[in-house]
């Protein structure tokens, strides 16, 4: 894992700068790095010229927040030709500039990947564009284990500019950041840096067919309209959450370490039972409890979405048992 997120770093320093003209090239400059399968990485250079000639640069990659103003410890243009260190990410890129834009190689740790960087333009998004998109969508991402409720909600804040969110319904993950959304004749695409997913998809009416990648392309296919979350009031007795009520903690055991889990419940203003599912190394996202019994001492608790179920044995202070499924 480090080892890709250092890769990853390495070809983030690859971005580009806007040129307006050959001996100027301050501004951003843009590329994609081809990954292993069909994986693409964008990498973005902001170069600017200081008072005394020089040249700095800083490299951002708007595919993951990981990369992000990472500093270029040489860079050196003699009007053709650019070549860009990177020594914390053990890389550099050499090209020459050619129609417009910079053709050339990033290197590291003794591969070379092609790498064309061009100016940078933001997307900007019409009107019309922005009415299409305005509001929630959501649909059914499939993966090995299941599938996920994903939502996405396209608003004006109230400084005027348009923004997008991502919600993982089932899992408690709510608000994170869309980025570079482009609409064109139809073709919507988007990013989401801090979970490094892309999304692209033909938009036809209240109906988005695409895919979701991060990592690999999976299909996701979106409806508009507002998202009902499923209910969450549990039907246990007083005297069951009299025992449950408040905060229970433990650890569990994975292949990858222990992890801190905490299951919390209780009372909404109407009277009615919930519970909650807290991941604390993940996030402090609620997954809802949906299901919940306890029958002479024996607890059942079935989580939303992906969170499994878990059954224990409750006895005064204490719960042991086992959880099963993601």
């Amino acid at each position: 894992m480090k080892t890709m997120i250092k890769v990853l770093a390495v070809l983030a320093l690859l971005a580009s700068n806007s040129i307006l003209a050959q001996d100027d090239i301050s501004g951003t400059w843009q590329g994609k790095l081809s990954l292993e399968g069909n994986a693409k990485l964008t990498v973005q250079f902001i170069l600017n010229k200081e008072a005394d000639g020089s040249w700095s640069a800083v490299v951002n990659s708007p595919d993951t927040g990981g990369i992000k103003n990472v500093k270029a410890n040489a860079v050196a243009y003699d009007g053709s030709k650019l070549k860009i260190d990177v020594t914390d990410l053990n890389g550099g890129f050499q090209g020459e500039f050619k129609d417009g834009a910079f053709q050339g190689q990033w290197s590291q740790a003794g591969t070379s990947m092609p790498l064309t960087l061009k100016p940078y333009e933001k997307p900007v998004l019409s009107k019309a564009d922005m009415d299409l998109l305005q509001g929630e969508w959501n649909g059914k991402l499939k993966i090995p284990v299941g599938e996920l409720t994903i939502v996405f909600r396209f608003e004006t804040a109230s400084s005027g500019e348009f923004t997008g969110f991502l919600d993982s319904a089932d899992q408690g993950a709510n608000g994170i950041p869309i980025s570079d959304i482009e609409l064109s004749n139809g073709d919507l695409a988007f990013k989401v840096p801090r979970i490094m997913g892309e999304y692209q998809a033909k938009l036809a009416g209240e109906e988005m067919t695409g895919t979701f990648t991060q990592g690999q392309p999976v299909p996701l296919n979106m409806h508009k309209g507002k998202y009902q979350p499923p209910e969450t009031k549990l039907s246990l007795s007083k005297e069951a959450m009299d025992q449950l009520m408040g905060d229970w903690h433990g650890e569990l055991d994975t292949p990858a370490g222990s992890m801190t889990v905490l299951y919390h419940f209780e009372t909404d203003a109407a009277g009615n039972y919930h519970a909650f599912r807290i991941n604390p190394e993940q996030g402090e996202a609620k997954i809802p409890v949906i299901d919940a019994a306890l029958k002479d001492g024996n607890l059942m608790l079935k989580t939303a979405g992906l969170g499994g179920e878990y059954n224990g044995k409750l006895s005064g202070d204490e719960i042991s048992g086992n959880m099963s499924g993601p």
